[in-house]
């Protein structure tokens, strides 16, 4: 008699095991999982709503389980995407899978929901609540719906259509380079006289600004009036004519005796119709061999509203203290 009851309990213990088996080891549900946007394009930092849409296309209701928090039933995964490279294949990741920017509580109570024949399940999420997106560029998005979070039984998981973001700058940066595109824009347009491009070389040279000093230098035209570089630059093949020039600017900015105590602008001669310049200029320098004092003459070119430096010759100089 005991051993019959031992039985029947092991049996009722192997049904139940196996009923709640084939409840969870369901092979598909027949659901279909769709993401959209609201839009296309979004500004960085700005609510970015990502719409989930479950779909059941069986004949009879599909039971799963759902979970007030929605990353257990959906894990999302964002690639931001290489430009130029394949969108399929080619991409780094940005942010990893379920990757929260805010912590979130880990435990909820699962449910158990019905959705019925052509009913269709729809929430919303903010991506920006839950990743991160520090620069401007397109991303890829996809999701993976998960019917039984959570459990550890065999099931089918539901990868939906991928979606592709372009995140673009904040307003604020927009405003930001807008000002900065305007400034440069009127900078461009400016046309700088003559006297005021020696003004700017030699203002540049008294601070060691060296790159604003050679800004508006022809040096390709400058060095052949230096020994020294005339013949390499010369004989140098077009590849190597940059280390050249290269040297020559290192040998200026080396020249420490050649310290401008004060200038001034004597004469400028402007020909308009040939686009062409010469400024007559008195340079002191604190020391400089016997003498410290030169008189310079520049010639100088117009490009477009800019004028450059094209060949300097020295007129005169002497210890004038």
């Amino acid at each position: 008699m005991k051993r019959s009851w031992f039985i029947l309990l092991c049996v009722l213990i192997l049904y139940s095991n196996t009923a709640y088996g084939q409840a969870l080891a369901i092979k598909d549900l027949g659901l279909k999982v769709k993401i959209s946007l609201d839009r296309e394009k979004y500004r960085i930092a700005e609510e970015t709503f990502l719409n989930v849409e479950i779909n059941n296309e069986e004949n009879d209701a599909v039971h799963f389980y759902t979970s007030p928090y929605k990353l257990n039933n959906c894990k999302i995964e964002v690639l931001n995407l290489q430009q130029g490279e394949a969108l399929e294949e080619r991409y780094s990741k940005l942010v990893e899978k379920n990757n929260l920017k805010q912590e979130k509580p880990e435990l909820f109570m699962n449910r158990e929901t019905a959705l019925y024949p052509d009913e269709v399940l729809k929430f919303k999420m903010n991506l920006q609540e839950y990743f991160e997106f520090p620069e401007p560029g397109r991303y890829k998005i996809q999701v993976v719906f998960d019917p039984f979070p959570g459990e550890t039984q065999e099931h089918t998981v539901y990868l939906s259509n991928p979606l592709y973001l372009i995140l673009d700058k904040s307003a604020v940066q927009k405003e930001y380079d807008d000002i900065v595109d305007r400034l440069k824009s009127l900078e461009d347009a400016k046309v700088y006289a003559p006297d005021s491009t020696i003004q700017y070389i030699l203002d540049a040279y008294k601070r060691k600004d060296w790159n604003n000093y050679f800004l508006y230098q022809k040096l390709p035209n400058l060095i052949l009036r230096y020994d020294p570089f005339k013949a390499q630059y010369l004989n140098a093949s077009e590849n190597m004519k940059g280390k050249v020039i290269a040297d020559f600017k290192q040998w200026v900015m080396n020249q420490k005796e050649r310290e401008i105590d004060q200038y001034e602008i004597l004469e400028v001669f402007h020909a308009v119709k040939e686009n062409k310049a010469t400024v007559k200029c008195k340079v002191k320098y604190t020391k400089y061999s016997d003498f410290n004092t030169f008189y310079y003459l520049y010639t100088l070119r117009r490009e477009g509203t800019k004028w450059f430096l094209e060949d300097v010759d020295v007129l005169s100089y002497s210890k004038e203290k």
